[in-house]
């Protein structure tokens, strides 16, 4: 568990991601990590293996997943409460247009969905790379679509509305959905 409690200094999450660069370095075969109150991003690049990320409070990745894309066997995402950024508002536009093509690319977790299983990100929000400052909510549409492409998804916990829920549920009865 690489979870830390930060105080919110510069000086805090530079040790801290020191600390987190320097242990999955020296553990590669890791499979499961938590790393909540952290940044991720590099720790898939050192950890291959990885399964289960837990990141729950966490920001600095990207929601598209690019930075998780070498975790080809990542089954469990737990980012609850995470800001995730975007690289562009056209980015977020077309993760959040649920009736377009079903493109993978533009899809949260996009790059990194091949093998999920089990995603959990309530109260989860996003922000332009840039705007860090203006998070939102994540739409209830990019959640849509997350679900509707996420191929092997089996669990799925976040801020859906009901009646999202249950279109969902009668599209994909293979999945379990908890709020």
């Amino acid at each position: 568990d690489l979870s830390v409690v930060l105080e919110g200094r510069k000086s805090d999450k530079g040790i801290s991601r020191s600390l987190s660069y320097a242990l999955a370095s020296m553990l590669p075969n890791l499979r499961e990590i938590s790393v909540s109150n952290d940044w991720l991003y590099f720790i898939p690049g050192l950890c291959p293996s990885l399964e289960k990320i837990t990141c729950n409070r966490s920001t600095g990745f990207e929601v598209s997943g690019f930075g998780l894309r070498q975790a080809e066997n990542l089954k469990e995402m737990h980012a609850d409460d995470c800001t995730f950024w975007c690289r562009s508002r056209s980015e977020k536009a077309r993760m959040s247009d649920a009736s377009s093509p079903q493109s993978a690319m533009f899809t949260i977790f996009g790059c990194c969905m091949a093998a999920l299983e089990c995603i959990s990100i309530q109260n989860a929000k996003w922000s332009l790379f840039e705007n860090g400052n203006s998070a939102a909510p994540i739409p209830q549409s990019a959640l849509i679509k997350l679900a509707r492409n996420c191929p092997n998804l089996r669990w799925f916990r976040s801020d859906l509305s009901p009646a999202n829920t249950a279109m969902l549920r009668s599209e994909r009865p293979e999945i379990e959905f908890s709020n």
